[in-house]
């Protein structure tokens, strides 16, 4: 009977540490000096890679309308597209395709032969990688 006592106690912490956690992404990703597109995937990105954002954010936006159109799901996101100098360092490595508390977090200037590298991957023809990453990290044009 005293676990049960605690189980609001720890639901309490659950809300409580998610919320924390938005506040450090959002603040994180705030105090770079990015620049903004709005829409329905609020986008920032490192100055010089408007065209690499732009073409990553409509592909997150097609992606939210077709699930949302075809599920009851509704989908929160913000997406950074960082290079190197602007990457939330303090919190993961350079490099690494992350989702924080909403945050859709990209490298900017990150190539698909260097994503196999940093992850040890070298016959790329044999790659676990996802389709849909390579999609992400293909040079944009």
């Amino acid at each position: 009977m005293i676990g049960f006592r605690f189980i609001p106690l720890f639901i309490t912490i659950l809300i409580f540490s998610h919320a924390h956690a938005q506040i450090n992404s959002d603040s994180l990703i705030y105090s770079r000096s990015t620049a903004k597109i709005d829409g329905i995937v609020p986008t920032f990105y490192t100055p010089g890679y408007k065209l690499r954002a732009e073409k990553l954010k409509n592909t997150f936006e097609k992606a939210i309308h077709f699930y949302e159109s075809s599920y009851p799901v509704h989908f929160k996101l913000k997406l950074a597209v960082l290079d190197s100098a602007q990457w939330v360092t303090e919190v993961y490595p350079y490099g690494l395709l992350n989702y924080d508390a909403g945050w859709a977090m990209i490298p900017a200037d990150i190539s698909y032969p260097f994503f196999l590298r940093l992850y040890g991957i070298a016959d790329k023809k044999k790659s676990w990688i996802p389709c849909s990453i390579k999609i992400i990290l293909r040079p944009m044009h």
